[in-house]
């Protein structure tokens, strides 16, 4: 079984960090990108992630509106 890759999107700095420690101790690849904008950029240069973890409160792209973003880029796409 091949290693789940993720994308972890927030403003803070430090829960990046956070999550990206616990996520990799667990066995998963982990991107992240500290802003939407920089999100977007890294799903358009590839590969696709099997997880895009979103900051819903961000200062640019808010988690109620980057949904288009992301869905338009992500092939397939579930906003929980």
């Amino acid at each position: 079984m091949s290693t789940k890759r993720l994308l972890c999107v927030d403003d803070d700095p430090d829960i990046l960090k956070q999550r990206k420690l616990l996520l990799e101790a667990s066995g998963y690849s982990v991107v992240s990108a500290g802003s939407g904008k920089e999100g977007l950029e890294l799903l358009a240069k590839g590969p696709q992630p099997d997880l895009v973890l979103l900051d819903y409160m961000m200062p640019e792209m808010r988690g109620t509106t980057s949904p288009g973003g992301f869905g338009r880029t992500i092939r397939t796409f579930h906003c929980l």
